[in-house]
């Protein structure tokens, strides 16, 4: 029987060292990490190059506040809720290729701590992204297009 991640990883995960798992065949990260509260583990060098969607991959993952900088997201179209209420996060992500991404609902909200510049984020095919950074400090944009949307 196939569990969902939430129930393969919730209470567990700190048990579990997985930052050489190899997920580089993985296309939906969508709630692995969530309501996993103590995670903070290093997964920077995960290869999620292949992954077409992380909705709510860390959304109340409360103390996650790793490195992911190096991460290919290009193939990615779903953010949805992606760091929604994962309130100790605040790294560097402005070198990500969010290009192909179509939906940004909620990704930051509630993320209190996070206030990284995304201003070269290319957010031209995002449609969806009602919410996406409300009750988070101020994020520059100034020279992205996301504030036409």
């Amino acid at each position: 029987m196939l569990l969902p991640c939430t129930q393969c990883f919730g209470m567990h995960l700190l048990l579990i060292k997985i930052g050489n798992w190899d997920v580089s065949n993985v296309l939906i990260f969508n709630n692995m990490f969530t309501r996993a509260t103590n995670f903070n583990q290093n997964i920077e060098n995960w290869n999620v190059s292949k992954g077409i969607t992380m909705r709510g991959l860390f959304s109340y993952a409360s103390s996650f506040n790793q490195a992911l900088g190096n991460w290919d997201v290009s193939s990615v179209d779903n953010m949805n809720y992606m760091f929604y209420n994962a309130t100790s996060f605040n790294q560097e992500i402005s070198n990500w290729d969010v290009s192909f991404v179509n939906e940004m609902f909620s990704m930051f909200n509630n993320a209190s701590s996070f206030n990284q510049d995304l201003s070269t984020w290319s957010v031209e095919n995002v449609f969806l992204c009602e919410n996406f950074d409300d009750n988070t400090p101020p994020m520059d944009f100034a020279n992205s297009k996301f504030h036409e949307l």
